[in-house]
C-alpha cells in the first residue's frame, strides 16, 4: 500500500513541476501534463525494479523477486497510469462538453440577437405606419381647414 502513495506523490510531483515550468516559460513547453508526470514515475520505476533485482532480499522475509517487482513496482504504476489516463480522458470530455456548452450559448446570443433585430424591424416599421398616419391625420385636418376657409370666405 505504501509503494501506491509512494508512486502517486512522484506522479503529482512531476505533474505540478511541469505545470510550473509551463509557467514560466513563455509559451508552454509541455502540452500533456499527464503524460509528462508519467516519465518520472516510469523512471523511479525502472531504478527501483533494479534495485530489487540485484539487492538480496531482507532476512526473514520470504518473497520472490518475481512477488517483490510485482507489488512494489508492477501494481502501484499500473495503478498510477489507470488513473492518469482517466484524469485525462476526463478532461478532454470537459473540454468537449464545454465548446459544446458555449456552441450552444453562442446560438442562442445570435438567436436573442436576430429577434429583437426582428423586434426593432417591427418597432420600426409600427413607428413608420403611425408617422404615416399621423402626417395623413395632419393632412387631412390642414385640407378640412383649408376647406373651411374657402367657404366661410366664399360666403
Amino acid at each position: 500500500m505504501g509503494a501506491i502513495f509512494f508512486y502517486v506523490f512522484v506522479y503529482f510531483i512531476a505533474y505540478y513541476s511541469t505545470y510550473v515550468v509551463n509557467l514560466l516559460s513563455v509559451r508552454p513547453l509541455i502540452r500533456n501534463r499527464y503524460i509528462a508526470g508519467l516519465v518520472p514515475v516510469f523512471l523511479v520505476a525502472m531504478s527501483h525494479g533494479y534495485m530489487i533485482a540485484t539487492s538480496p532480499p531482507p532476512p526473514g522475509i520470504e518473497m520472490t523477486v518475481m512477488s517483490a517487482l510485482m507489488s512494489y513496482i508492477i501494481m502501484p504504476v499500473v495503478i498510477v497510469v489507470i488513473g492518469a489516463l482517466y484524469f485525462m480522458w476526463k478532461k478532454k470530455d470537459d473540454a468537449e462538453n464545454l465548446r459544446h456548452d458555449e456552441a450552444a450559448a453562442d446560438e442562442e446570443e445570435d438567436d436573442d440577437l436576430r429577434r429583437s433585430k426582428d423586434a426593432d424591424d417591427e418597432d420600426l416599421s409600427d413607428d413608420k405606419a403611425a408617422e404615416d398616419k399621423d402626417s395623413g391625420d395632419k393632412q387631412a385636418s390642414e385640407d378640412k381647414t383649408a376647406s373651411a376657409k374657402k367657404e366661410s370666405g366664399d360666403s
